[in-house]
C-alpha cells in the first residue's frame, strides 16, 4: 500500500509582533500561523513528552484539550477541544487540515512526534479564521526545519506491568542545509492486562499495532525575494482492532496510509513595496480498509474508502499605514471519496469548497489597543456561509492585557455522516452543516518567569451532527437542534533558573436541546500539573492529570467515572551526546475503560529510550 499527501505551509501571513503569546516562546523566530491577537498556549517537545512518540503526550497539558485514543500506543488518537468532538476541531499540519474527509478527524497517531517542533493551540471561536470545522478550535503543528548540519538517533522500548518488551520504537532525524528528513518506526505488542467495569481482571487482545511515517521539508530564497517552501509527509500502519469491550473481536484488522505533499511561495513586497503576496497548492491522499472476518454480530466485514483532497490558495497583506495591516484571501478545494461499505453498494462521491477571507489588523507597538477583523464568505454545497470574527486587546501595563473576540464557526457534515451505511448504523443525505456563534473573555499576564491566563467563554450551536438511535436496531446521523457550551480555563507558570512548574484547570457547563441535559464525552472539571527540576546532568519532571465524570449520551445512557492520572520521568546526559531517559505512565495503575466506547487502555507501564545526536563542525 503506498499514500502520498499534501501540505499547505501557511495560512494567512502574519508578524511576530501581532500575536501575544500565553507562556510559551517563538520557536526559531517562526510566529503562530493564525491572526490573532489573544493568547495562543505552544506547546515544544521536552525530554519525557516523546517516551511512547506520540503527539497527544504533548496536547495533555493544554487546558480544555482531551486526547481519545483507541488503545495502546499506535492506535487510532483524536483531539477533543472545550468538549467539542474530533470532527469539530480543525487540525493543521503546517498549515492544511489532516483529517481524512470521510470520518472527518485527525488522527494524531499518524503524526511523528519527533518531528514536531510545536504545537499551538487556538481554542474557542478565534480559529474559525482558519477554515470549516473549527467549531471547538485549532490545533497547528509545527514540523522541524533544516539548520546546521546534524541528526538524531532514539531507540526506545516500553513495558506494559513491567514484563517483557510489549512496545518498540526507532527514529533517527537529518538536518543539512535547508533539507530536513525525519523516519520513525513503531511496533507494539498485541495484549496488555486491564480491569473490565465490573472490576474483572482481563486480558486485551488484539490491539497490537505497526506504524511507519516518513517526512522531508525544504526551503529556500529562489529569484530575488521569493521562496518557496516545500513538504512531504507518509506514514502507513496495520494494527489489530479489537473493538469496544463488550463485543470484543479477535481477528479484525485496520490499514491505513496518508501522505501530505505541498508547495508554498511567498513573494515579500511583491509587486509593491507594501504588499507580501504567497500562494500555495497542496494535495493529500487517504486509504483505509477494515476486515473482521468473524465480528461479534452479523456476517463478515470488509470496507475500504480512499480519499483525495487537493486545495490551492493565493492570499495577499497590504500596510497602508504603520500597525495596519489590510489582508485578502482565497481558497478553493475539491475532494474526492471512494466508499465501499458492508451492506452498501460502492459509490464515487465529491464536493467542491471556495471561500473568500477579507481582514484588518491592528497593532502598533506604541499604541495600547491591538485588534483583527475579518469576513469570510465560504461557498459550499450551493449555498454561501458568512464567517464574520472580531478580536480586541487591550494593554493594562506592561505584560498584563485584557482581550476579548467572537466568531461564527461552521462545519460541513463529513462524508460518513451523510453516506455512511451498513451494521444498523446509517448516515443522513439531507444533514445541514453544523452552524456557531461563540465569544471569549480574557486576561494574560507575563513577565519575571511568570506567565498566566484566564479565560471565560461561551458558545451556541446550531444544527448540532450525532449519529442518535432512531429504532431500536438502527442508529442514524441527524441535526440535534441546539446545544450550549460555557465555562472558564486558568493556566499558569513559573520558571526559575533550573526549576519550572505548569498548572492547568477548565470547567465546562454544556446543555443539549434533544435530552435536557449534558452533551456527550464532557467532563465538567478537568486540570493538569507539572514540575520540572534540572539538576547537574539529570532532568526530572513529575506530570499528574485529573478529569471528572461525564455523559456517554443517548445510545450509551449512562455516565463514565472520573479518573486521576500521574505520570513521572528521569533523563540523564551520558556524555558524548548520549541521552538516557526512563518514564513512567499511569503509576496509579487505573487500567480501567477510558472513553465512550469502551476502549481500555494499558495500566502501569514503562518506557526507556536511549538517544544519540550530532552537530557537524564546519
Amino acid at each position: 500500500m503506498a499514500a502520498f499527501a499534501c501540505i499547505l505551509l501557511a495560512a494567512a501571513p502574519v508578524r511576530a509582533e501581532d500575536i501575544v503569546l500565553s507562556g510559551v516562546e517563538v520557536v526559531g523566530g517562526r510566529p503562530p500561523m493564525l491572526d490573532t491577537c489573544t493568547a495562543v498556549t505552544v506547546v515544544k517537545p521536552e525530554e519525557g513528552d516523546l517516551a511512547t512518540g506520540t503527539v497527544s503526550e504533548l496536547l495533555a497539558k493544554v487546558p480544555g484539550v482531551q486526547v481519545v485514543s483507541s488503545g495502546s500506543p499506535g492506535q487510532r488518537q483524536a483531539v477533543a477541544l472545550r468538549g467539542a468532538t474530533g470532527s469539530q476541531v480543525l487540525v493543521l499540519v503546517e498549515g492544511l487540515d489532516a483529517a481524512d474527509p470521510v470520518g472527518g478527524v485527525a488522527d494524531l497517531s499518524q503524526i511523528p512526534a519527533e518531528a514536531v517542533e510545536s504545537i499551538e493551540v487556538y481554542r474557542g471561536p478565534r480559529g474559525a479564521a482558519a477554515g470549516r470545522g473549527a467549531i471547538g478550535g485549532v490545533v497547528v503543528v509545527r514540523l522541524k526545519r533544516g539548520g546546521s548540519p546534524g541528526g538524531s538517533v532514539r531507540l526506545a522500548t516500553g513495558f506494559y506491568q513491567v514484563s517483557a518488551p510489549d512496545d518498540v520504537a526507532g527514529d533517527a532525524t537529518l538536518r543539512f542545509g535547508n533539507w530536513f528528513a525525519h523516519y520513525g518506526h513503531r511496533q507494539a505488542a498485541g495484549e496488555f492486562p486491564f480491569v473490565d467495569v465490573n472490576g474483572n481482571e482481563r486480558i486485551r487482545s488484539n490491539n497490537d499495532s505497526t506504524g511507519d511515517r516518513l517526512t522531508l521539508s525544504w526551503g529556500d530564497r529562489i529569484l530575488s525575494k521569493a521562496r518557496l517552501d516545500v513538504l512531504a509527509t507518509t506514514s502507513f500502519s496495520e494494527r489489530g482492532s479489537a473493538g469496544i469491550e463488550q463485543f470484543p473481536s479477535k481477528l479484525a484488522r485496520e490499514a491505513s496510509a496518508q501522505g501530505l505533499l505541498g508547495a508554498t511561495l511567498k513573494a515579500p513586497t511583491f509587486p509593491a513595496r507594501r504588499l507580501d503576496s504567497r500562494a500555495s497548492l497542496s494535495l493529500g491522499y487517504w486509504q483505509w480498509r477494515f476486515t473482521d472476518p468473524e465480528p461479534y454480530f452479523g456476517a463478515s466485514v470488509n470496507s475500504r474508502t480512499e480519499t483525495w483532497r487537493a486545495t490551492g490558495e493565493v492570499s495577499s497583506d497590504w500596510r497602508p499605514l504603520n500597525g495596519l495591516t489590510a489582508g485578502l484571501r482565497g481558497t478553493a478545494t475539491g475532494e474526492l471519496a471512494s466508499l465501499a461499505r458492508r451492506l452498501s453498494e460502492p459509490r464515487d462521491v465529491d464536493r467542491g469548497l471556495a471561500d473568500v477571507t477579507l481582514s484588518l489588523a491592528w497593532n502598533r507597538p506604541s499604541f495600547p489597543v491591538t485588534a483583527a477583523g475579518g469576513f469570510r464568505l465560504a461557498l459550499a454545497r450551493g449555498g454561501v456561509i458568512p464567517v464574520p470574527s472580531l478580536e480586541v486587546g487591550f494593554e493594562l501595563a506592561a505584560g498584563l492585557s485584557l482581550f476579548a473576540s467572537g466568531s461564527r464557526a461552521w462545519r460541513l457534515p463529513t462524508f460518513d455522516e451523510l453516506y455512511f451505511e451498513g451494521s444498523g448504523i446509517r448516515g443522513n443525505p439531507d444533514l445541514l452543516p453544523e452552524d456557531s456563534w461563540g465569544v471569549d473573555i480574557g486576561v494574560k499576564c507575563e513577565g519575571h518567569g511568570i506567565h498566566a491566563a484566564a479565560t471565560g467563554f461561551y458558545q451556541y450551536v446550531v444544527d448540532s451532527i450525532h449519529f442518535i438511535q432512531t429504532t431500536p436496531y438502527l442508529v442514524e446521523a441527524a441535526n440535534t437542534e441546539r446545544a450550549w457550551v460555557a465555562g472558564g480555563e486558568l493556566e499558569a507558570g513559573y520558571r526559575l533558573g533550573p526549576w519550572s512548574i505548569e498548572a492547568s484547570a477548565s470547567r465546562l457547563q454544556t446543555r443539549w436541546d434533544l435530552t435536557g441535559g449534558d452533551l456527550p464525552l464532557k467532563s465538567a472539571w478537568s486540570g493538569t500539573g507539572e514540575t520540572r527540576l534540572a539538576v547537574w546532568r539529570l532532568e526530572l519532571y513529575t506530570r499528574a492529570a485529573w478529569r471528572t465524570a461525564y455523559y456517554l449520551g443517548p445510545v450509551a445512557d449512562r455516565r463514565e467515572e472520573g479518573r486521576l492520572l500521574w505520570d513521572a520521568g528521569l533523563s540523564a546526559d551520558l556524555g558524548l551526546s548520549f541521552r538516557l531517559s526512563a518514564d513512567a505512565r499511569n503509576l496509579l495503575d487505573k487500567r480501567d475503560a477510558v472513553d465512550a466506547l469502551q476502549y481500555p487502555l494499558p495500566g502501569r507501564s514503562v518506557f526507556l529510550s536511549l538517544t544519540k545526536t550530532w552537530e557537524v563542525q564546519k
